[in-house]
């Protein structure tokens, strides 16, 4: 009567009306862990089943339809004899099993998501639940393609990298990377971003894609100063471990991108593409530690509970428009986040200290030696003088009991303020 059950690839047990099993397809015999599965024909499901706590849950979904008639369906996990378990999704429903008498009998459906849910936690690992679920939900077709949506971009960096991964073997940096993203994606997640890409010692995070969200120019403003604010932690762990502290920059921007999957059949990649995604890249290189810079339209979108500190104009390399951009230490409203405060205190020195600087563009360091005198100094940065002309922006290379990389952050009144980048010292 039952053999349509047989080849089934889902589980089936049938049930008379007084919950006595009367057929078990070989399915459900392996998803319940039985051997002989004939000898349990006329047994209820409590001499079945292990009567053991993680199994209540599978015994109540049966019982409710018992007790009312009604279909039940539930998500379950299921302990077998042998100790293992499965996730199996349980459904429970009256089916008439012989249409000439209309007799009726219970059955019961056993989806088992033990597998598919192992494939999940592993993607998970390496993109966003979000893009996973997504994956898993389309994997027999062929997805590739995007849509235009509003989202917002960050990119985040550290400032140092390149001085700590020369300290330190790269077993250890492995794991002070590791650490640092850890803390960082815990952050992202709270406010329903999505990783997009570990970009060696960056990150990529997106706002408003895949997980859609109007006000996801406001969530990433709010992320990043926290992200900032985590970096105490960061270097709590580091300075345990004897490790150098860094700082992160970051850079935000929003507006129209297309977002989907990118590649071929073989190899795809869920992405967010388009000029504003690459302004976001920009913006972020004008950082220095421990800032966050956002574009004009995000600022925009936020404005109202936005605070700044500055507002500057660049021309990025390679470009003749001026971009906009916003120095934010604070937003208020729903998120309500500020900046912790650092004590950062530039000490004047008795007399100018002679240095020389080359210029950085990219990864390249120039020859040509400037000279110039610092006046000022602290931990993080330094005022300095010279008759070689600097931009705001601009990157150097200063040269004094080992090589100082810095970032120009401001230039007026015959004096230069640098933050510094990365320290690594003579011997």
């Amino acid at each position: 009567m039952f053999e349509i059950f047989s080849d089934m690839t889902d589980g089936v047990c049938v049930f008379d009306v007084k919950g006595y099993m009367k057929y078990i397809n070989s399915a459900a015999s392996k998803i319940l862990g039985l051997n002989a599965s004939d000898s349990y024909i006329g047994k209820r499901i409590v001499e079945i089943i292990p009567i053991i706590e993680t199994n209540d849950r599978f015994m109540q979904v049966f019982l409710d339809f018992i007790a009312s008639k009604k279909a039940a369906e539930n998500l379950i996990d299921l302990e077998n004899e042998d100790g293992s378990i499965r996730h199996v999704r349980v459904s429970v429903n009256l089916f008439e099993s012989d249409k000439l008498t209309g007799e009726k009998a219970i059955l019961m459906l056993l989806t088992d998501y033990t597998e598919l849910l192992k494939v999940r936690d592993v993607l998970e690992r390496y993109t966003s639940k979000e893009i996973a679920k997504a994956a898993l939900e389309d994997y027999n077709a062929d997805q590739r393609g995007g849509s235009l949506v509003d989202a917002t971009v960050m990119f985040c960096d550290i400032r140092g990298y390149t001085a700590l991964s020369g300290e330190v073997p790269a077993t250890t940096l492995v794991e002070v990377i590791n650490h640092h993203f850890s803390v960082m994606d815990r952050i992202i997640g709270k406010y329903d971003g999505t990783v997009m890409e570990f970009l060696g010692d960056g990150i990529l995070a997106s706002f408003g894609v895949p997980s859609r969200h109007d006000d996801h120019a406001y969530r990433a403003v709010a992320c990043a100063l926290e992200m900032q604010n985590a970096m105490s932690e960061v270097r709590e762990w580091n300075t345990r471990h004897g490790i150098s502290p860094f700082e992160i920059g970051i850079g935000i921007n929003s507006g129209a991108m297309i977002a989907g999957n990118i590649g071929s059949k073989k190899t795809m990649k869920y992405q967010c593409i388009g000029q504003q995604v690459n302004l976001a890249g920009r913006i972020e290189s004008y950082s220095v530690g421990g800032q966050i810079l956002i574009s004009k339209s995000t600022y925009d979108n936020i404005s109202a509970d936005v605070e700044i500190k500055s507002i500057r104009k660049v021309v990025p390399k390679g470009t003749t428009t001026e971009l906009e951009i916003y120095d934010v230490c604070g937003v208020g409203g729903e998120y309500s986040v500020s900046l912790e405060q650092e004590n950062e205190k530039m000490v004047p020195l008795k007399s100018p200290m002679p240095i020389t600087f080359c210029m950085v563009n990219g990864k390249k360091t120039g020859t040509v030696r400037y000279g110039a005198a610092i006046w000022k100094i602290s931990d993080k940065g330094a005022v300095i003088s010279t008759q070689h002309p600097l931009e705001l922006g601009d990157n150097i290379m200063i040269s004094y009991n080992g090589e100082v990389y810095a970032k120009v952050t401001s230039v007026g009144d015959g004096e230069v303020t640098v933050r510094f980048t990365s320290i690594s010292l003579s011997n």
